[in-house]
């Protein structure tokens, strides 16, 4: 698995940004948001957002209104942080410091 994503994101990601311009980019993420139910959102903006540089994360955000900034900021970034849902765990021996 870690091998297949670490092929879109070296291979896969560049094509798209040479392709697509920010309008379609924007429009496709949209079309994303829109097929969740508005209690699935903030999860979904906190995984697009999850490992996005600086200047990538800036333009998302400034999508939202500044509240909705602030509660991704405060609640949602941190909860989703907590989860370490992504985290890949140690093949170390139980009981064993890694």
């Amino acid at each position: 698995m870690l091998d297949h994503l670490a092929h879109e994101e070296r291979e896969v990601l560049p094509l798209i940004e040479q392709h697509m311009t920010r309008a379609q980019w924007r429009a496709f993420m949209v079309k994303e948001r829109n097929k969740r139910p508005p209690r699935a959102r903030p999860e979904f903006l906190t995984w697009v957002l999850d490992d996005a540089g600086e200047q990538d994360a800036a333009a998302v955000l400034t999508e939202l209104p500044p509240p909705a900034r602030l509660v991704y900021r405060w609640v949602l970034r941190p909860r989703y942080d907590a989860q370490h849902r992504w985290q890949i765990p140690s093949t170390a021996a139980p009981g064993r410091d890694t």
